[in-house]
């Protein structure tokens, strides 16, 4: 088995179901001990969706962004997202740490 590094990474997939507005979190595992390629990611995210319950879809960026606030910091507001409802298709950069101390 060939391995990258002595990791273990989870993606979490948040979703909504569009009657009640009830949220749901799939976790779903990715290959051991690998860095994930797209294709990988789409994978992994594609069998994520398919696992939701009746009535679930996974949520658009707004959602998300609002569900990811009330999880981390316990905020219930709702915050607009700029742009468009729907998560881009390009591929975005971590951007390096300035750590300039």
């Amino acid at each position: 088995m060939k391995m990258n590094a002595p990791i273990e990474i989870e993606m979490k997939v948040y979703a909504v179901e569009e009657e009640s507005g009830q949220q749901a979190v799939v976790t779903m595992s990715l290959p051991v001990g690998q860095y994930p390629t797209r294709s990988t990611l789409e994978l992994i995210f594609k069998k994520a969706q398919d696992a939701l319950p009746d009535g679930f879809r996974v949520m658009d960026k707004p959602e998300f962004f609002n569900a990811y606030l009330q999880k981390e910091y316990g905020i219930t507001e709702r915050f607009a997202t700029p742009g468009s409802r729907e998560f881009t298709c390009e591929v975005i950069e971590m951007e390096p740490a300035n750590d300039s101390h």
